[in-house]
């Protein structure tokens, strides 16, 4: 029993010996992180505004064919703003947020 529990202490202390220490993050990581977290959230971005795009492209080629109401393309001229404009003020806040948390890890 007693050799059998300093064999296990004995291969902790191996496996700690083994693994490399947590070294602190060198200055371009958080630049970095934030490059990509940039590109990312812009990517998103483009595809929501994409669908903004194509309800706007939707409405002109309604109003074309003269099929719909009056009513109904004013709402989807709404929602094609709404969605991009709440799309315009998601990827302000998260651009920032992003820039605050890389300027605090540097």
């Amino acid at each position: 029993m007693y050799s059998s529990r300093m064999s296990e202490d004995t291969q902790e202390q191996h496996v700690d010996m083994d693994m490399p220490k947590a070294s602190s993050p060198r200055f371009w990581e958080p630049v970095l992180e934030f490059v990509v977290h940039c590109l990312v959230g812009t990517l998103i971005y483009m595809i929501v505004a994409l669908f903004s795009i194509l309800i706007d492209l939707l409405v002109q080629w309604l109003e074309a064919r003269h099929a719909v109401s009056r009513e109904i393309l004013e709402r989807l001229k709404w929602t094609s703003l709404v969605i991009f404009g709440t799309d315009i003020l998601l990827i302000l806040v998260f651009v920032l947020k992003t820039a605050y948390r890389t300027a605090r890890k540097l």
